[in-house]
């Protein structure tokens, strides 16, 4: 398996486009709670910045796992990470599915992420506070990323 510049693999790039999402909305999460009258001012532009950058940071990730693929038609399994359960033999454990469809789908869903990102920031005549709709946003991404890469049936149920 290839690796970049720093020992990075392909197990690493896939685990880190699968959680940086969740780690967004997280953070978001995080502003929400902890924002009051005075930190409005710089937590705004923090929270844009997440908002777009996330997806961004995506793509390039996916990018990098292009340009890392020696052999462009093949299917791999990225993992396993952990081991989700063991029934009598029966193993389930959490590892990801990596074919060209699925970076071409995840490409797309990164990209509309980007769209929606930059429509919430532009009109946002909701009412709603930012950095709860780009959690939302990040969610929605997690969620979608999750059920298109996973390899085991359990976590796929559980993504959906």
């Amino acid at each position: 398996m290839s690796t970049l510049i720093l020992g990075i693999t392909l197990d690493d790039l896939g685990a880190a486009l699968i959680l940086l999402p969740l780690c967004g909305a997280l953070l978001n999460i995080v502003i929400v709670i902890l924002r009051g009258d005075t930190a409005k001012t710089w937590m705004q532009p923090l929270v844009k910045i997440l908002g777009i950058g996330v997806p961004l940071a995506g793509l390039i990730m996916l990018g990098l796992m292009n340009v890392m693929l020696s052999d462009s038609s093949s299917a791999m399994v990225l993992g396993p990470y952990a081991l989700w359960f063991n029934i009598q033999g029966v193993i389930f454990d959490i590892a990801l599915w990596l074919d060209p469809l699925c970076m071409l789908w995840s490409a797309a869903i990164l990209g509309f992420g980007v769209l929606v990102a930059l429509y919430c920031i532009i009109d946002n005549d909701t009412g709603e506070d930012l950095a709860l709709v780009m959690a939302k946003q990040q969610l929605l991404l997690f969620f979608l990323l999750l059920l298109l890469w996973v390899d085991s049936l359990p976590i796929f149920y559980f993504a959906w």
